[in-house]
């Protein structure tokens, strides 16, 4: 798809309506079967949330009282930063899980980038596109 909204697996398996949505409700079962998740979420929203804060400050200290539009860039630089660490988060954390759940289903997909491994040779070691080794299924 794009950037905003990752694939994580190849859109070219031959999963019907309802086994994509299955795939996704077991992939967010077991997202929140591990509490790490949430603790992650939790801590990146805080964390920057204080550093949004302080930094805040120290622009009101430097510039005094603040225009309007300088509100509009200070939460716009905010959004963008959190959407930006919750996205990687997701990649890091969520993608792994949906992988696992589709190899589980029966098709032989890399663990690491999700490609669809039905043309590789029975031989092969590692993953044609990113080179990871392959696991048998």
């Amino acid at each position: 798809m794009s950037f905003l909204a990752p694939d994580y697996y190849d859109r070219e398996l031959p999963l019907t309506k309802e086994d994509r949505k299955e795939v996704r409700r077991q992939t967010w079962k077991r997202w929140f079967a591990q509490r790490v998740n949430l603790s992650l979420y939790i801590v990146v929203i805080v964390a920057v949330n204080v550093i949004a804060e302080s930094a805040w400050r120290a622009f009101k200290r430097g510039v005094g009282q603040p225009a309007w539009w300088h509100w509009v860039i200070a939460g716009l630089l905010i959004v963008i930063v959190l959407y930006a660490t919750l996205l990687l988060l997701q990649r890091w954390r969520f993608a792994p899980l949906a992988r696992r759940v589709v190899r589980e289903q029966g098709f032989n997909i890399c663990l690491k980038c999700g490609r669809w491994l039905k043309d590789s040779p029975r031989d092969a070691t590692t993953c044609p596109r990113c080179g990871a080794p392959m696991e048998s299924v």
